[in-house]
């Protein structure tokens, strides 16, 4: 746990803190468009900061379908990633989104903790 009173709170109580991707969400800077259906381009971004193994979710409108992270495969450069599967089917191509990054998450210290 990250935040220090919450953790006092939880060990007192004997439960396992489970720390999920959601949590640690960041907005990326700029914005993306899909070029196919597994690759994205970003428009003023740096996909350097991010890893592969972590996750993108392009922000739509509420009143639009909600859709899944994509999984990201491989950072090309600061402009370009490729999905593990496709997102351009769900999403319109060309259309620029704005974006949030979710980091991989190990869990194995919560499993490590579970009797």
């Amino acid at each position: 746990m990250r935040r220090p009173v919450v953790k006092h709170l939880f060990e007192g109580s004997k439960a396992i803190p489970v720390e999920r991707a959601q949590d640690l969400a960041k907005t990326i800077k700029g914005k993306v468009k899909f070029e196919d259906p597994t690759t994205l381009i970003g428009i003023g971004t740096k996909f350097k900061n991010l890893k592969v193994g972590d996750s993108l979710k392009c922000i739509t409108l509420p009143s639009e379908t909600k859709v899944e992270e994509q999984l990201i495969e491989e950072i090309v450069d600061e402009t370009t990633i490729r999905l593990k599967k496709p997102g351009a089917l769900i999403y319109e191509p060309g259309r620029e989104y704005e974006a949030k990054a979710l980091p991989k998450v190990d869990q194995s210290d919560v499993f490590k903790h579970v009797e």
